[in-house]
């Protein structure tokens, strides 16, 4: 027999079992009970009154709790019932400005934020309030809290613990005035969080970007509304960091960006180089500088999206295989590259040119008979790939490569009819899908034999018939009555479709011009009119 803890403990207890067992001995059983999701409201009003704290904990820990007993609670003996009730979601706003004057500073800390996330139910009284309390944590709630009005922000600014100015600038309500007037703030964490603000207005990071704290000019030179005449600047400073930072600002000018390629140290260079900002002719410079050395600026240089045609012909040519490989796979990579690039030593090269939607269809067609089956997987892939490579590669040794060729779009009907009766499952089934796919968007109208069937019958003429006799096969009765409305569907398929147990497939057999006179004669005593 199950104990009453074990009852208790179980997710779908009624509520009459739950109403009985909370007037049990065991302040365990009560205790569940009162954190019970099924607990009637009125058994949660009677157990707010339980002699023990852990049962009165519970009950305002629970989330179906009505309010009129959150209230009741709010006023409990035990600190941790009213900090359970200052976090519970339901508390009215009312109980939450009482809670606000409450002795311990848990549950005035609750008021405005639940377990890190705020409270959005209390009163901008009540945040107003809170923002002169003696604890410290309090106020940095409420100065990081997103209901907090503007003013109490701004008088939170001048507050004497540097962790409340912090919350204020990270505040997304805090004005702007603010900001700037905290940017002259003694502590320097707090000048690091208005340099690292989206919102701090251009004069005032022109500003900072004086700062004797390395950290706020670094975060000056990060921020994408720093202006380019301040950027420029900072590119001179004496911190390898700050210049760094500049050097991967998309705000940089390309002026600023080319003075910084000519940096000492390849990591500012790295990013030059990475930057969209950043000229050809710079790009080229770049690509020419301690070329052998420099792989990583290299490859920076190969990756960037605006790398200029010129300066990518000539990385083709880098010793380094990555470099090539970047290169191979850059969209402004210039076609001729591409085909050079077609024969490199380097397998993945190779593949990453065959996976380029600029590569040249005759390239593709060279590399379909590469060695490598990766290669070819990728040729079969590629959107440029012409219906006679497909068609070779239709007939491929990998069965990856084959599925590939089964899927791109540009795949004739001859290897269509290859690939539906190829050895793989995997590829005879996409087939078999695409084709019906195909044929019922051909099809406007198959329940009736009219125009819209004799239309669709003159545009079938490109399904292979081996498709055609597979698909016949199909238990679907609507991709067996476009079979028989198919006018290259075998002689043979046409016969065996006759007999189908489906009215209207017979009916369009019987319609077929292909179906030969034998067919039609037992057709003729059909009982479907």
């Amino acid at each position: 027999m199950k104990s009453k803890l074990s009852i208790a403990l179980e997710k779908d207890i009624p509520p009459e079992t739950l109403m009985t067992l909370a007037g049990d001995e065991d302040q365990d059983v009560r205790l569940w009970v009162a954190g019970h999701p099924n607990t009637p409201a009125e058994t949660l009003m009677t157990l707010a009154g339980d002699e023990d704290k852990g049962v009165r904990r519970s009950v305002a820990a629970n989330r179906h709790t009505p309010i009129e007993t959150l209230m009741t609670l709010a006023g409990d003996e035990d600190k941790d019932v009213r900090l359970w009730v200052a976090e519970h979601p339901n508390t009215p706003a009312e109980t939450l400005m009482t809670l606000a004057g409450d002795e311990d500073e848990r549950v005035r800390r609750s008021v405005v934020y639940n377990r890190y996330t705020p409270n959005r139910h209390t009163p901008i009284e009540t945040l107003m309030t809170l923002a002169g309390d003696e604890d410290q944590d309090v106020r940095l709630w409420v100065a990081g809290h997103p209901n907090t009005p503007a003013e109490t922000l701004m008088t939170l600014a001048g507050d004497e613990d540097k962790g409340v100015r912090r919350s204020v600038v990270h505040n997304r309500r805090t004005p702007i005035e603010t900001l700037m007037t905290l940017a002259g703030d003694e502590d320097e964490r707090v000048r690091c969080s208005v340099a690292a603000n989206r919102h701090t207005p251009a004069e005032t990071l022109m500003t900072l970007a004086g700062d004797e704290d390395e950290c706020v000019r670094r975060l000056v030179a990060a921020n994408h509304n720093t202006p380019s005449e301040t950027l420029a600047t900072l590119a001179g400073d004496a911190e390898i960091v700050v210049r760094c930072e500049v050097a991967y600002n998309s705000s940089t000018s390309p002026e600023t960006l080319a003075v910084l390629g000519d940096s000492e140290y390849e990591c500012v260079r790295r990013l030059v180089a990475r930057n969209v900002n950043t000229l050809p002719e710079t790009h080229a410079a770049l690509a020419n500088k301690d070329s052998d050395l420099n792989n990583k600026l290299q490859k920076s240089i190969s990756i960037n999206s605006s790398t200029s045609p010129e300066t990518l012909a000539v990385l083709a040519k880098n010793a380094d295989c990555m470099v090539r490989r970047l290169v191979a796979v850059n969209l402004n990579t210039p076609i001729e590259t591409l085909m050079t690039l077609a024969g490199d030593e380097d397998e993945c090269v190779r593949r990453l040119v065959a996976a380029n939607h600029n590569t040249p269809s005759e390239t593709l067609a060279t590399l379909a008979g590469d060695d490598d089956e990766y290669v070819r997987y990728w040729v079969a892939r590629n959107g440029n790939t012409l219906p006679e490579t497909l068609a070779t590669l239709a007939g491929d040794d990998d069965k990856y490569v084959r599925y590939r060729v089964a899927r791109n779009v540009n795949t004739p009907a001859e290897a269509i009819a290859v690939l539906a009766i190829d050895a793989e499952e995997r590829v005879r089934r996409l087939i078999l899908e695409r084709v019906e796919r195909h044929m019922f968007y051909r099809m406007v109208d198959t329940l009736r034999v009219g125009k819209e069937v004799q239309l669709w019958i003159e545009n079938g003429h490109d399904t292979p018939p081996e498709v055609l006799a597979v698909l016949a096969k199909n238990a679907d009765p609507m991709v067996r009555r476009l079979v028989a409305a198919n006018p290259n569907t075998p002689i043979e398929t046409l016969m065996t479709l006759a007999g189908d147990e489906d009215e209207c497939v017979r009916r369009l057999v019987a319609a077929n011009h292909n179906t030969p006179p034998e067919t039609l004669v037992t057709l003729a005593d059909d009982e479907d009119k």
